[in-house]
């Protein structure tokens, strides 16, 4: 079993060389946009939170 996973990861290795600026590329790319998405989650959330904080204390002032 070692030695199957062992020939396959030399095969990756080759290809990785060769590739390896590619996949830079596309795992920055990916983060990238992780990140973003989670940014906006943030800014979502602290929106929500803000809101919430602004909102009226007296049941009466509500509308």
């Amino acid at each position: 079993m070692k030695q199957k996973i062992l020939a396959t990861n030399l095969k990756w290795g080759s290809f990785k060389r060769n590739n390896s600026q590619l996949l830079f590329y596309l795992n920055s790319i990916l983060y990238i946009f992780l990140i973003y998405r989670i940014l906006l989650r943030v800014r979502e959330m602290i929106s929500l939170t803000t809101r919430r904080s602004l909102l009226p204390v007296n049941k009466s002032d509500r509308l």
